[in-house]
């Protein structure tokens, strides 16, 4: 079966990695962007050639380009391929209007709050919803909030997705050394977003790490805790570390890492530590973390395992902590070299037997047939 596979939405650089898997193992698959679009690719592609990508296409800038002739020309543009997977909810105001099987990503809080209306309303909402509905396959992550929101949306065909792994970039990289540090150096790359704005928000619960890092000092644990200046609640973070006496052993680094920058940082850490999101998620960077080699401490619960990861699977080794007791003694743990080690050296293989870009391409496409064949 031959198809045409438009890819639209490229949040963390998901869509272009869908994209360019897909084209490895022979799909003819093109990820979709506006013109304006075109910089932040490059930002988070900085080493490619943009005229050499053959998996990209643009949509035509409009004489009168506005948001309104922007959604006439993505309905257009995206009704020539066979099948469209939706990103985020990539082009959410175009999806309605599709007339080819469209694939669904749900990523982060797509499900559990634009779909369900939370912190969101008006034609958002109901847009997002008829999007997830009239799609023949909805891949969403893992999170058990999501499976509440997929029953009260009523939808079928429903699957974990599994994040693409580019292991040949996230991999030890002997040219960029650890500096050398006092104790243990910990690295938190995920956005401080603690404080809801709203009810049912989806929360990382960083001040947990702050709080369990006090912890790891005030029980004899030596180290530092850098932290990316990115999310809602940059100032709170501060204002945070300034109330637990941490100033001296806690520091930002930029807010707009490339994803070069961002490894660099990465394999200059001991530790990486994601998020506790009371629902027991992970985000991708815990997946890019562990393909370096490095032990990642993340609020992920035997649930959420289970979910994303049944058996006969195998579940990922990372370090399990949801308070910031648990947080700190981990720390403590990690200052033993040899459990550094073992911990760093099982993520990486089990990344490798795990999430493999080929092997994933291959599962998708399996997994997006088998829904195409029903309707055909």
């Amino acid at each position: 079966m031959h198809l045409k596979i438009g890819v639209i939405g490229n949040l963390a650089n998901v869509g272009y990695n869908i994209t360019t898997y897909l084209s490895d193992i022979g799909i003819d698959a093109k990820l979709i962007l506006h013109p304006h679009e075109i910089l932040k690719w490059k930002q988070l592609n900085h080493n490619i050639n943009y005229n050499s990508i053959n998996t990209l296409e643009i949509i035509p800038k409009t004489v009168l380009d506005n948001k309104f002739t922007r959604r006439i020309s993505e309905i257009l543009f995206l009704n020539r391929y066979d099948v469209i997977i939706s990103v985020a909810i990539g082009g959410i105001w175009s999806l309605p209007f599709i007339r080819k099987p469209v694939v669904c990503y749900a990523t982060g809080s797509d499900l559990r709050e634009l779909a369900a209306g939370i912190g969101y309303k008006g034609l958002q909402v109901f847009l997002a919803k008829r999007a997830f509905k009239q799609a023949k396959l909805v891949f969403y992550s893992p999170d058990l909030g999501h499976i509440e929101m997929i029953d009260k949306l009523h939808l079928k065909h429903v699957i974990p997705w599994k994040q693409f792994v580019n292991t040949d970039f996230w991999k030890l990289d002997l040219q960029i050394q650890k500096r050398s540090s006092v104790g243990l150096k910990i690295f938190h790359p995920t956005a401080l977003t603690w404080i809801p704005k709203f009810p049912g928000q989806s929360l990382k619960c960083n001040n947990l790490l702050f709080e369990g890092f006090r912890l790891f000092l005030d029980r004899g644990g030596i180290g530092t805790l850098h932290y990316l200046k990115r999310g809602q609640n940059i100032s709170e973070t501060e204002a945070l570390i300034d109330k637990l006496d941490l100033k001296q052993f806690c520091f930002a680094v930029g807010e707009n890492l490339n994803m070069k920058q961002l490894k660099s940082k990465m394999l200059n850490a001991d530790v990486i530590v994601d998020q506790f999101h009371p629902g027991g998620g992970f985000g991708l960077i815990t997946l890019e973390a562990m393909a370096l080699g490095k032990p990642v401490i993340v609020g992920l619960t035997d649930d959420m395992m289970k979910l994303a990861y049944p058996p006969p699977s195998e579940s990922p080794p990372i370090i399990q902590a949801f308070s910031k007791d648990e947080i700190a003694n981990q720390l403590l743990s990690l200052q033993d070299v040899i459990i550094l080690k073992e911990k760093g050296t099982s993520s990486r293989n089990w990344i490798l037997n795990n999430h493999e870009p080929v092997k994933l391409a291959h599962w998708y496409m399996r997994e997006i047939k088998k829904v195409l064949d029903k309707i055909s």
